[in-house]
């Protein structure tokens, strides 16, 4: 998402200077389309960044927290699947062992 959100704030600030200098647009228009632009790109590139977002009144993020959270309980619960499938392994191996060893004799 950094990329896109650089990539939007390069094309806002061309498309501003084309308005600008190339045409007779209102400059009160152009720095209101060029700060609405400049702001949604910067939005886009700390996202990923973004750990709690308030506003009083209005509104309370933490989705990143959350989203954190959750990625360690399926690493946990991955890790629990791997030791109990390690248990296994080394328990098929040590009686297939043991049945080597006493076929051999």
């Amino acid at each position: 998402m950094k990329y896109a959100g650089g990539l939007l704030l390069v094309n806002v600030l061309l498309v501003a200077a084309y308005f600008l200098f190339a045409t007779a647009v209102d400059n009160k228009r152009i720095l209101a389309f060029t700060s609405v632009g400049v702001c949604i790109g910067v939005a886009i590139m700390l996202c990923d960044r973004l750990t709690r977002f308030k506003i009083p009144g209005l509104a309370d993020m933490s989705s990143t927290v959350e989203q954190v959270k959750d990625d360690a309980n399926e690493v946990s619960a991955i890790k629990n699947r791997v030791e109990a499938q390690s248990a296994t392994v080394d328990l098929i191996a040590k009686h297939r062992l043991c049945q080597c060893q006493s076929n051999t004799y």
